[in-house]
């Protein structure tokens, strides 16, 4: 059965296999003092770094490439692969077994190391691990966030800002707009930056629970809190925002029907003015991208369930 072993206990084998993530943007102290550790009880130095399949994020900024490049530069006799995450762990521990398999002999002996803190938890693999303790701790969460705050002005900080641009998916932007609706008057608000009105609205936060609770707070942060019924969904559109025209990123938009029931709205966040139209007088009040949006709705939804007269 495999085991933990402490680092203070005397171990030494063939291949070691350090497995981790070292999403930072250069090796510190802490991280070469571990590798320098392995290197002295193994003939020979594997690293195995964890692949995230969400790109381009907070947590996993650099690609699988970046960060090899960055470990041989400063060992260039380790050899660098990478594991896909999986959300099963025993599924990861096994297809980790199998890449170790196609790296080794079955005649060498092989150790597993990662700092505390690290995949250990997670393996459920065949291979002894060893935990690897260390004086020097530094946060990779708070050394991203840290260079994330600083602007350089080089043309490597300038590519790597195109880099990591190109790198990321194509994203389509969840927002949802509501049609507040009293008898045949509907409720539009007005940014004083804008000449016509716009529905309410805006991009769904990553803490809003459903969209119909992201409805419901966006409505309330731009009209106030006034007695609203439960948000009916229309359909979903894409929004042809002017912000996205010429990228590849786009906006798409859930439409709610919000009945009106009781209070006063009072304009706030980015709303300046609230105001009650009759349905008819609705499209020529309306910004051009909330227009191209009502008339997709009222013709395939609203047209049998809003009294028109």
């Amino acid at each position: 059965m495999p085991k933990v072993i402490t680092e203070n206990q005397a171990i030494s084998c063939d291949v070691a296999f350090i497995i981790g993530r070292f999403q930072v943007a250069g090796l510190h102290e802490a991280h070469k003092k571990l590798i320098n550790r392995v290197r002295d009880v193994s003939k020979k130095t594997i690293i195995i770094l964890g692949l995230s399949p969400v790109k381009n994020t907070r947590r996993n900024p650099l690609d699988f490439q970046t960060r090899k490049k960055m470990l041989q530069n400063e060992y260039p006799d380790i050899d660098v692969y990478y594991i896909k995450d999986v959300a099963d762990d025993y599924k990861w521990s096994k297809f980790l077994d199998e890449h170790i398999e196609s790296l080794t002999k079955s005649t060498q002996k092989v150790l597993l190391f990662g700092s505390r803190d690290s995949f250990i938890p997670h393996y459920h693999g065949k291979y002894d691990q060893v935990e690897l303790d260390s004086d020097t701790f530094v946060s990779g969460s708070e050394q991203r966030d840290k260079i994330s705050r600083e602007i350089l002005s080089s043309d490597d900080f300038r590519r790597g800002v195109i880099t990591a641009a190109f790198d990321k998916y194509p994203t389509s932007f969840q927002t949802v707009d509501m049609i507040v609706q009293k008898g045949n008057e509907i409720l539009l608000g007005k940014r004083n930056t804008e000449p016509k009105y716009r529905f309410f609205g805006g991009f769904v936060s990553p803490k809003d629970e459903s969209l119909e609770s992201a409805a419901i707070r966006e409505l309330t942060e731009e009209a106030g809190s006034f007695e609203k019924g439960a948000p009916q969904y229309l359909g979903s559109i894409r929004v042809d925002d002017w912000r996205y025209k010429h990228e590849e990123d786009k906006i798409l938009t859930a439409v709610f029907l919000v009945p009106y029931v009781f209070g006063r709205p009072e304009p706030g966040d980015d709303i300046d003015e609230v105001r009650w139209f009759h349905i008819n007088d609705i499209g020529q009040n309306l910004q051009p991208e909330h227009l191209d949006l009502w008339l997709k709705i009222k013709q395939k939804v609203l047209g049998s369930s809003l009294d028109t007269r």
